[in-house]
């Protein structure tokens, strides 16, 4: 049914039922209220954290993220609730790899909400440069053209892609 996470941490009390049917066979751990030293020890083994906001006052839920945020490497975190204050949301938007869902939802809900994050995060390594010509005919498009040649003499699995602006006078243009 769900992603494969082995071992889910729960900052709540309601929602091991619900992650235990969504991930069966996984490690559930509950945690009733964080305190920073266990919970980033715990965290920094877990493949994912569930945060049941209604649960936990403003002041541990902030400190549950500044802790999160610290965890290396940092777990996928889902923040549960019917009403999560904007503060907790903002903070969660900076995880890297996190979602919310809205309370009362499903064990399939929830293994739904957690399968893309178990995805590893894409890198990517493009470059864009610009070359500006201080005056007309000074080679830019000329350097530009013999720099991307360059380029992809060095590594022929990297693509480019050359854009000339200068539509009235850009020899690449044409």
């Amino acid at each position: 049914m769900a992603a494969n996470f082995t071992r889910v941490l729960i900052l709540g009390g309601k929602l091991a039922r619900l992650a235990e049917e969504a991930f069966p066979g996984a490690a559930i751990e509950t945690f009733a209220a964080p305190a920073a030293e266990g919970l980033q020890a715990a965290a920094a083994k877990s493949d994912l954290v569930l945060i049941e906001a209604d649960a936990l006052p403003a002041s541990a839920l902030e400190s549950a993220f500044q802790t999160l945020a610290r965890a290396n490497p940092q777990p996928a975190v889902i923040l549960a609730g019917a009403s999560i204050p904007v503060a907790s949301a903002r903070a969660l938007l900076k995880l890297e790899r996190s979602d919310a869902l809205d309370m009362p939802f499903s064990p399939q809900d929830l293994a739904k909400t957690a399968s893309p994050l178990m995805r590893p995060k894409e890198t990517s390594s493009c470059m864009c440069w610009g070359v500006l010509g201080a005056v007309g005919g000074a080679g830019a498009s000329t350097l530009v053209i013999e720099a991307a040649s360059a380029l992809a003499a060095e590594d022929k699995t990297r693509r480019g892609c050359i854009i000339d602006l200068n539509l009235a006078d850009g020899a690449a243009a044409a």
